[in-house]
């Protein structure tokens, strides 16, 4: 089995709306990593204003003093961030602040 079948296990969609095969995307796999970017930029380029860039605001919603502990998220109450916890954000406070973003 290949990489990309390990990988993906199933045809993925491509530039230009197709579904590439196993060994197109093997051969893509192949190819040297500077190469891979050339190739990514050029799509890019293909579907987005080239020199735009996106800015991206993230509204913390609750921080801190979660009870749960996954046992990666600094965000449980075990960890002593220096952070003060807060509750949970209304949901119309934060509809509101989405909306001064947009």
């Amino acid at each position: 089995m290949s990489l990309v079948e390990t990988a993906i296990g199933c045809p993925t969609a491509v530039e230009g709306g197709g579904v590439a095969d196993v060994d197109a995307l093997d051969a893509m796999f192949a190819l040297p990593f500077s190469d891979l970017l050339l190739r990514a930029h050029h799509v890019h380029r293909a579907h987005h204003a080239p020199n735009a860039v996106q800015l991206s605001t993230l509204l913390s919603i609750k921080t801190g003093g979660c009870p749960e502990d996954c046992g990666y998220c600094p965000q449980a109450a075990r960890y002593h961030t220096g952070v003060d916890a807060t509750q949970l954000m209304a949901v119309n406070q934060g509809l509101f602040l989405c909306a001064l973003q947009q």
